[in-house]
């Protein structure tokens, strides 16, 4: 196979699903119980909530030949171990090659053929496929049969973070689980002591999107001193006391583009949807201790933060693309901001950094 790589994956390490997944958990453990499990899943909804994990430990469960009594994996077992190695010869993972964007109707053929043999333990014969939306119009058809006509014991798993990217036709097949962004105290009690600085959690909250995987990873690394720097630094540009075109140079050399791309697109939809539902309200992303800088945030026009908005979604992308001039692109994101966004939406500063 050229663009798709199918092989084993291992077991997770925890073997229980998260918190927020116990309800899709005791409602498939139940289909178990009663012999009534559907032959093909989707697995929906954003990035960071644990969809990936699910799908593995719903297969290491399927694949367990001592599961407990609330289908759980043992852990123990020729199932479980085989998983573990990543060599279980009734599961298989589907997923573009490094490098690649697609998986190819070649490794969706392999995978059918796969999927077509007995199993060579227990009952169930289990495929991951993800994300299911990189797959080809080719490729989604070559799949059909498999979903129409499945052997007794398939179990298909289609991961995604965009549902509608996939084929209606494979959609329709399909029993749809959604995973959405969990309540808030039930991330933090999931997270444990490391939750307990209330302002780094209300930032990585609106940096994630609230996705419970993504702060974790957050928190794991140095991103929460990082936050606390661009923040001191756009709050300065904002009330004139810091140098947007020295910050720009700063952020170039030594911040990783992703997450400044990131931190600023957050920013501008936190600032757009504050001014528009809660205009006294106050950016949590920015340093707001004193009435300088708040009164610089809530007196900007709506109209200016929406165009500031819309115009750093798109700086955001020529940076993922590794853009040359991305120094001219930090120097357009940060010195609007020394003026507040004054009359931003007549202004146009992607023909000059481009």
């Amino acid at each position: 196979m050229n663009s798709s790589r199918l092989d084993a994956a291992p077991v997770a390490e925890v073997l229980a699903p998260f918190p927020w997944q116990m309800r899709h958990w005791q409602r498939l453990a139940e289909a178990r119980r009663q012999d009534r499990l559907a032959h093909a899943y989707l697995l929906a909804g954003p990035s960071g909530v644990g969809k990936r994990a699910f799908a593995q430990r719903l297969a290491a469960s399927l694949l367990c030949l001592e599961p407990d009594a609330e289908h759980l994996p043992c852990g123990r077992c020729a199932g479980c171990l085989l998983q573990r190695a990543g060599s279980h010869p009734d599961f298989n993972l589907l997923e573009p090659q490094p490098g690649k964007t697609q998986i190819s109707i070649e490794a969706i053929r392999e995978l059918c053929t796969a999927l077509a043999h007995t199993a060579h333990q227990g009952r169930f014969r289990v495929a991951v496929i993800r994300p299911a939306e990189a797959m080809t119009p080719q490729s989604a058809n070559s799949l059909l049969k498999t979903l129409e006509e499945p052997g007794a014991g398939v179990v298909l798993m289609l991961v995604s973070d965009r549902p509608l990217a996939i084929m209606p036709t494979l959609l329709s097949r399909c029993q749809r689980l959604d995973f959405s962004i969990p309540a808030e105290d039930q991330v933090r009690a999931w997270l444990g002591p490391c939750a307990d600085d209330e302002v780094s959690m209300q930032r990585l909250r609106v940096l994630s999107g609230g996705a419970p995987l993504q702060i974790r990873e957050f928190l794991n690394g140095d991103v929460t001193q990082r936050l606390d720097c661009l923040a001191g630094e756009v709050t300065g540009i904002l009330v004139g006391a810091t140098d947007p075109l020295m910050v720009a140079n700063r952020w170039a050399k030594e911040e990783p583009l992703e997450l400044v791309g990131l931190w600023m697109a957050r920013l501008g939809e936190e600032w757009a949807r504050l001014r528009i539902l809660a205009p006294n309200r106050f950016p949590v992303l920015l340093d707001g201790a004193s009435s300088r800088i708040q009164n610089v945030v809530t007196r900007a026009d709506i109209e200016d933060v929406l165009a500031y908005t819309t115009y750093v979604r798109r700086v955001r992308l020529w940076l993922s693309h590794g853009v040359a001039n991305r120094l001219g692109l930090l120097e357009s994101l940060l010195v609007p901001l020394a003026t507040g966004l004054r009359d931003f939406r007549h202004q146009e500063p992607a023909s000059q950094t481009i």
